[in-house]
């Protein structure tokens, strides 16, 4: 209620003090009850306002979140086509070694080359890498040791010998290397 109206109902019964002292009061009570009531509402209005805050922040974290899986998924979408790939690639490899010095399948280790390294670059466009092995220090992480042998001309613990190579899809250990390490 307005300050009008409170002038308005003590001057209507300007010759009753007692009436009027009643009357101001229950107006004051009123008053109180409202403000009360205002600061209940503005305690809610306050909650409610965190819980909008909150969930935005975990609509946002969300959207984040989704966007990440959508890269990653985009990103290794196609590990299996090149896990499936990596066998034929290593026959080539093996192919062009046993080609290498015999001349008359010189045309052969010709174009098993180029078409090896056409799928070098392909690999290379998909963020395929090899891991380097021979002479590092063993890393479970992107080794695994098949073997341990003696060897005096490494340290222990350093790969002597790569049986297969391992790769990298990104930042993605998808083939580890199968490696000898020294003792």
């Amino acid at each position: 209620m307005g300050d009008e109206n409170l002038e308005e109902k003590i001057s209507e019964n300007p010759n009753d003090d007692q009436t009027q002292g009643e009357e101001v009061r229950r107006l004051i009570e009123e008053i109180d009850s409202l403000k009360e009531e205002n600061s209940g509402l503005k305690q809610q209005l306050n909650e409610y306002e965190n819980l909008a805050k909150r969930a935005m922040a975990d609509y946002d974290n969300y959207k984040k979140r989704m966007e990440k899986e959508k890269n990653e998924l985009v990103r290794y979408s196609n590990e299996k086509l090149i896990l499936d790939l990596l066998p034929i690639i290593d026959n080539m490899e093996r192919a062009i070694e046993s080609f290498k010095d015999n001349d008359s399948f010189k045309d052969y280790y010709e174009g098993i080359k180029m078409v090896l390294n056409q799928l070098y670059k392909m690999l290379e466009k998909y963020e395929v890498k090899e891991i380097i092995a021979l002479g590092e220090e063993f890393n479970p992480y992107l080794h695994h040791a098949i073997a341990q042998v003696e060897d005096n001309e490494h340290k222990s613990n350093t790969v002597v010998e790569v049986l297969l190579k391992g790769y990298t899809l990104g930042d993605k250990v998808i083939r580890p290397s199968l490696v000898k390490v020294a003792k």
